[in-house]
């Protein structure tokens, strides 16, 4: 970690705090003062620089950190952020091909020149500490390339330029496990790594199957943070009777998993928080594998398995694992119940035809937006749904792509805040309709919804990002509402919320077929079958 000591540090720690807090446009302001008292700091520059970014300001972001990068050429975490600058949400199409073109050309040159830089700490971690000496500590490189996946384009070229070019910057990152490519004549032991098996979307789908693993076989360890655990968590700890926390420095934790001497270690969602990424690089057990937690390809040459069920993985030649599928859904999941049902009056709801899409904005790429529009368009008693949590400048940006379309847009959407998970459960029972969004669809979200009885209108593409929702219509035996194009994904949408008798058929195909995808003791079965599977092509390469 580097250590930045500041006379005045007021504003350092009132930004870090805002910007934490989302609240983006006062960390700007608290930035913005403290280059002025400091600006031969280069991390302030590179701190403001990261705020401007998630404020989806691009100029203001490359300006700042060119302004840190003269100060201090050969920062190799200022190259790797050069590289993939990326805003959270985009204008339009043409400027995600333009954002996507100056990546791949900058990550092209950053692999080239990448021995010359110093990269103390992948995570880039900062400290900024007072006179006082009181501290705040911030990650540069939390993200990477996370919010690239939401483009809907190939990721291979990306991920693997990029953790290329981490290796050369930190060859720390090539460790080997002495043991590694032994073979276990007792239990296999299991490392499963996560910062999010908690009461979270990566918690609520794989805890249960992980929790079910059969110990006869397998010896799991949780792998986590202390300071993200919850009651999930502890549920997870009982049931293995093990856990190893580890702090976010890379290079204690590769050697403090590298002395457990795992056979398998299972990623659940990396791609979710970089410090798993940057762990994954090094070989620290016979084999390394990760499922649809983040469902993407990760590009990192040590992961040697990617866990998916049948019909997923599509594009399987996008991946630098190999892909080992089930063909029932990897987890073991809890359906939802609420006791009592709701009223839309009860939340508040606006009268009309419901049509829900509560994801995270950054979900929403401008083609769905076409979608949308052409839905409200048809149907003049329709009323969007979202759920508005998340910095002010994202809406702001998602509501000019929409009102470029549509000028009186904002009469048609009814915004929610972020809610805790019964309320969110409330609202996807009274929606007439539920749009899974493209071309990064949802999953837990689905589950979620089906369980409330709700309709789902999917169109899968050719990459598994958006394919889990009619993989599970055809695990129902239902994929009535599994779109082949845009139009045909419009018109069943309006068909479900127009017809009651559509409606009522659809939601009673989905209440007798459903149960397939809740705790589905099979499900558990087929899943250790996959990582033994894994195991044994891990077996195999590392001794060959």
């Amino acid at each position: 970690m580097k250590i930045v000591r500041l006379e005045n540090v007021e504003y350092v720690h009132a930004g870090i705090t805002a910007f934490q807090q989302g609240d983006l446009d006062s960390a700007a302001n608290y930035l913005e003062k403290a280059c002025i008292q400091d600006p031969n700091e280069a991390e302030l520059w590179a701190l403001r620089a990261s705020i401007e970014l998630r404020r989806c300001n691009h100029k203001e972001h490359d300006i700042f950190l060119s302004r840190a990068m003269k100060i201090e050429p050969r920062n190799g975490y200022f190259y790797i952020r050069a590289a993939l600058a990326c805003s959270p949400m985009m204008e339009s199409k043409q400027q995600i091909a333009q954002a996507r073109a100056r990546m791949k050309h900058r990550l092209s040159l950053l692999e080239k020149k990448a021995r010359h830089f110093q990269l103390r700490d992948p995570l880039g971690k900062v400290l900024f500490v007072g006179s006082d000496g009181a501290g705040k500590e911030i990650e540069h490189n939390s993200h990477l390339n996370f919010f690239t996946v939401y483009h809907g384009e190939d990721e291979y070229a990306i991920s693997t330029s990029l953790f290329r070019s981490i290796g050369k910057m930190f060859p720390f990152l090539h460790f080997r496990a002495p043991h590694v490519g032994r073979k276990r004549t007792n239990r296999i032991k299991i490392g499963i790594f996560s910062t999010n098996l908690r009461l979270h979307t990566i918690g609520l789908l794989f805890s249960g199957i992980l929790a079910r693993l059969n110990q006869d076989i397998f010896e799991p360890v949780l792998i986590t943070t202390e300071c993200k655990t919850d009651s999930l968590t502890e549920e997870l700890i009982q049931r293995f009777g093990r856990v190893l926390f580890v702090s976010r420095d890379v290079v204690l934790t590769i050697r403090t998993i590298a002395a457990e001497g795992f056979d398998i270690l299972f990623y659940p969602d990396i791609g979710m928080d970089t410090f798993m990424s940057f762990v994954a690089m090094a070989r620290l057990a016979t084999t390394q594998c990760c499922t649809w937690g983040h469902p993407v390809t990760t590009g990192i040459p040590n992961m040697d398995s990617f866990l998916y069920m049948d019909d997923v993985a599509k594009d399987s030649e996008r991946y630098t694992e190999t892909i080992i599928t089930t063909n029932l859904s990897n987890f073991f999941y809890s359906k939802p119940v609420l006791d009592n049902l709701v009223s839309r009056a009860d939340l508040e709801l606006p009268d009309g035809n419901l049509y829900g899409c509560p994801q995270t904005l950054f979900k929403f790429h401008p083609d769905f937006d076409d979608i949308i529009l052409n839905i409200l368009d048809r149907d003049p008693n329709g009323v969007l749904v979202l759920i508005g949590a998340g910095p002010k400048n994202w809406k702001d940006i998602f509501i000019a792509r929409l009102r470029s379309k549509m000028a009186d847009i904002d009469k048609r959407i009814h915004w929610t805040g972020k809610l805790p998970r019964k309320k969110f459960l409330e609202l996807l029972s009274c929606f007439d309709v539920m749009l899974d969004p493209f071309p990064f669809g949802g999953g837990n979200t689905t589950l979620e919804a089906f369980a409330m009885g709700t309709p789902v209108v999917t169109m899968p593409t050719e990459f598994a990002r958006c394919r889990l929702a009619s993989v599970f219509y055809k695990q129902m035996c239902y994929e009535e509402l599994v779109a082949a194009d845009p139009e045909h994904y419009i018109e069943l949408a309006l068909e479900v919320v127009r017809d009651p008798q559509n409606r009522a058929y659809a939601k009673r195909r989905i209440e007798e077929s459903r149960d397939i995808l809740y705790l589905n003791a099979e499900a558990v079965g087929q899943f250790e079958e996959s990582l033994l599977k894994a195991y044994e092509y891990g077996l195999r390469k590392q001794n060959t």
